[in-house]
């Protein structure tokens, strides 16, 4: 076929660029190509069949208003992931505290909405989303504080694992010293205690 023939797919250098885009990074317009244009054009009038391999793909850039640090993975609604999910959010935040997006509780729980996939999921992001832009609609600027309150409580809510919760009160009330080590018992203890939903006076 003509080199130049219109491809019916998106190669892997235009889905490189889609996935950057949609994930709030920006894309740098100043690197200069692999191959110089001079190259590329005399192979084609030579008759050269020229193959040029994309790039291999990246982590996102911090030039910029770029995020930092690679896009989160997405959460399809499993609850025995929700808080490692939630944890991996957080400290994505406060990576990039200082970047545009997350001075705004909206663009925030937009783009964290935007890592929910699946059917277990769906739904329930598109309920949320609604009910955000309810508020917005109704009585609350994009930038009230209430938004993200009121989210993570959805959050925890419907994907909180109670398994987990059940485990760690057993495990708790069943807690012993073992070979003198306190250091370790501490960190349990603590541990098991937040797992199980106690305070430190309860």
């Amino acid at each position: 076929m003509h080199p130049l023939a219109t491809e019916t797919q998106h190669t892997p250098i235009t889905q490189q660029i889609y996935t950057t885009a949609t994930s709030g990074s920006e894309i740098s317009t100043d690197i200069p190509p692999l191959t110089p244009h001079i190259n590329i054009m005399s192979g084609i009038i030579a008759g050269t069949t020229i193959t040029q391999n994309p790039p291999p793909a990246t982590a996102p850039t911090n030039r910029g208003d770029g995020l930092y640090s690679t896009p989160l993975a997405l959460f399809t609604g499993d609850r025995n992931k929700s808080k490692d999910f939630m944890q991996s959010f957080n400290h994505w935040w406060k990576l990039n505290k200082e970047k545009p997006i997350f001075f705004q509780p909206y663009k925030c729980i937009a783009l964290f909405l935007n890592h929910l996939r699946g059917l277990n999921v769906g739904d329930w992001a598109n309920e949320q989303q609604k009910k955000i832009d309810d508020d917005v609609a109704t009585r609350y600027s994009n930038d009230q504080e209430h938004h993200w309150t009121r989210f993570q409580t959805a959050l925890k809510q419907t994907y909180t694992n109670l398994e987990e919760k059940v485990s760690a009160k057993t495990a708790l009330h069943n807690l012993k010293v073992e070979q003198g080590d306190i250091d370790t018992d501490i960190a349990t203890f603590n541990k098991l205690l937040a797992q199980a939903g106690y305070t430190e006076d309860e």
